[in-house]
């Protein structure tokens, strides 16, 4: 599963060329990270810094969402919810003992 929503997946070929304009800082930073991980090229090493952003943005909007479920039930539901929880945790631990 790709990071970027309509973005090929890691190790999908498919490229597209652009031009951006970047501060000299920002150019010797990918260049250090490009030499760091013995990456091919510069491009390679943006790219990874974007899917890695991309991915943990997809991780946050997951947690906010968690968290807004969890905010929106009401005492009783959280109680139910507790219990299963507890459940399950009682049956995990009997089958791995």
């Amino acid at each position: 599963m790709s990071a970027l929503p309509n973005h090929p997946a890691k190790g999908d070929t498919t490229k597209e060329k652009r031009s951006f304009t970047l501060s000299r800082r920002s150019v010797k930073f990918l260049e250090r990270l490009r030499k760091e991980k013995k990456a091919s090229s510069t491009s390679q090493v943006l790219n990874e810094l974007i899917e890695d952003a991309a991915a943990r943005r997809q991780l946050d909007e997951l947690d906010k969402a968690f968290t807004a479920f969890y905010d929106s039930l009401t005492d009783e539901e959280m109680e139910e919810d507790r219990a299963w929880g507890e459940l399950g945790l009682r049956y995990f631990e009997k089958e791995h003992d």
